[in-house]
């Protein structure tokens, strides 16, 4: 079988009830249904499980005799604010009213629980990551906790012996954002990704609970958990906790693909940080991902990066989503500001993640940010946080994510088609000589700390990065005259 890719740039933003991907979704579907007869089980692991569309298609097959195996978070790990209307999609009229993730999926978990079907199971993997006693994860004491599973994978087991395993950008979630643009790749399973891909769903239904009889059998966050040795990365590779190391294994074949590069390399994700972060587990510096993309553009190479969120190297976000990690994305920019042949460009509706260096493709499921790609040990006595004082935490820190890497000329053709369709879109933003002009349009001045309060009202602004105040308009020179360097 080759390579299946669907991709999908949605112009409709609305909430529909047959997801964030509709097209994927039915293809996806489609898939299976030409499929179904030679298909013995079907296993998803998804960070979020609400999608009545897809959840009736599973019970279907389920009850065709095909054993189907859901892996996602507990309830407590879904929104119930924000009551949405969500649409019909063929239609566009009302579907449902005021209905939240929350709700969405407790209707789903709850039907699945009254089945009580031998062919469709639902179980619960609820482990957290904290990494710090700084964390601010003030969702500790009620729901969106910050659950590790971020992986939306498929492991389709055949009759005849043969397997199929995929992933996903998307969430399918119904009510919680507009679509976005998102893809799917299905590959058919060698003996080695086979062997991946059975390693990892044993282990994460090992770790995990049936739903009917989750109790939160982890009250203080004590995740100690027997690790397994998860190989060396090939075409199919998991991260989890009960993977030895597989954050930090997957973050070295990366670089060392990306190192390897000889003409191109496209990079998307919803944000991009990882670039010089502090590991845990060996208290140093990493250079990530970004440390060897770098290194590559002062060879020459070009690098095209796409990304949903964004600020400049000053502070400004040109109208674009606020990155999670500021600093360490303005830390990124500075660099990119020094390598003539990397550019960036930004798109709100950016969802998907990969990777194409050359004619090697790495597609996933989780971000390009340090806490992809960090693990080890955690130990904490006490939060530092006042709302989440007296709470311990133990365990391995370690995202769960989905990668698959294969070399392909069609298929990096495909990706790279899908980049430029969405650098082509009218909302795309690009970055490059936006901080150039920012520069010049900002005028530095010398004030006095005991002066600042005038400058300010004067409509003078705070350089965090420089330390120093600016005005941007020309026309007010004369009002910061005796702030001008060299004045005084």
């Amino acid at each position: 079988m080759e390579p299946i890719f669907f991709f999908e740039n949605p112009s409709n933003r609305k909430l529909h009830q047959k997801g964030s991907s509709v097209e994927i979704l039915k293809k996806f579907l489609d898939f299976l249904d030409r499929e179904a007869d030679n298909i013995s089980a079907i296993y998803l692991s998804l960070h979020w499980y609400n999608n009545g569309v897809l959840h009736e298609k599973m019970k279907s097959f389920a009850n065709r005799g095909i054993k189907v195996t859901v892996i996602s978070i507990p309830l407590e790990g879904y929104d119930d604010s924000y009551p949405k209307d969500i649409y019909e999609y063929e239609t566009n009229e009302i579907y449902r009213h005021n209905v939240t993730i929350y709700s969405l999926a407790k209707e789903i978990y709850e039907d699945i629980e009254r089945l009580n079907s031998e062919n469709y199971m639902l179980q619960v993997f609820d482990h957290t990551c904290v990494r710090k006693s700084t964390v601010r994860y003030s969702s500790f004491s009620g729901r969106r906790r910050s659950y590790s599973l971020r992986s939306k994978s498929v492991y389709i087991k055949y009759k005849d012996g043969k397997t199929v395993t995929g992933l996903t950008s998307s969430n399918f979630t119904v009510g919680y954002h507009q679509p976005k643009a998102e893809f799917m790749l299905l590959v058919e399973d060698t003996s080695a990704s086979r062997e991946t891909s059975e390693m990892f769903f044993s282990n994460l239904l090992s770790h995990s609970v049936r739903f009917p009889d989750w109790q939160n059998p982890h009250p203080n966050y004590n995740y100690e958990m027997e690790t397994v040795y998860g190989g060396n990365v090939g075409m199919n590779y998991f991260t989890a906790p009960f993977i030895q190391d597989s954050p930090i294994k997957i973050e070295e074949k990366i670089r060392d693909i990306i190192s390897k590069a000889q003409e191109r390399i496209y990079i998307c994700a919803e944000e991009l940080t990882a670039f010089n972060y502090r590991d845990i587990k060996n208290k140093g510096l990493r250079p990530g991902i970004f440390g060897a993309i770098f290194d590559k553009c002062r060879q020459g190479i070009k690098v095209k990066c796409l990304s949903q969120t964004y600020v400049d190297a000053n502070g400004d976000l040109h109208g674009q989503r606020k990155p999670q990690h500021i600093k360490s994305f303005k830390y990124l920019i500075k660099q990119v500001d020094q390598l003539e042949s990397c550019s960036y460009k930004v798109n709100k509706n950016v969802h998907a993640k990969f990777i194409v260096v050359d004619n090697i493709v790495i597609v996933s499921t989780g971000d390009y940010t340090p806490s992809e790609f960090i693990y080890g040990d955690v130990s904490i006595d006490n939060s530092e946080r006042s709302n989440l004082s007296g709470i311990s935490y133990r365990g391995k820190y370690s995202k769960v994510n989905h990668y698959i890497i294969i070399e392909d000329h069609g298929l990096a053709k495909q990706l790279i088609g899908f980049f430029n369709e969405i650098l082509a879109q009218p909302d795309t933003y690009a970055h490059g000589t936006a901080t150039a002009v920012v520069e010049a349009n900002r005028y530095y001045i010398k004030c006095p700390y005991k002066e600042k309060e005038e400058v300010k009202k004067l409509g003078a602004k705070w350089d965090s990065e420089r330390k120093q105040w600016y005005y941007t308009d020309s026309q007010k020179a004369d009002l910061f005259q005796k702030w001008m360097p060299g004045v005084r």
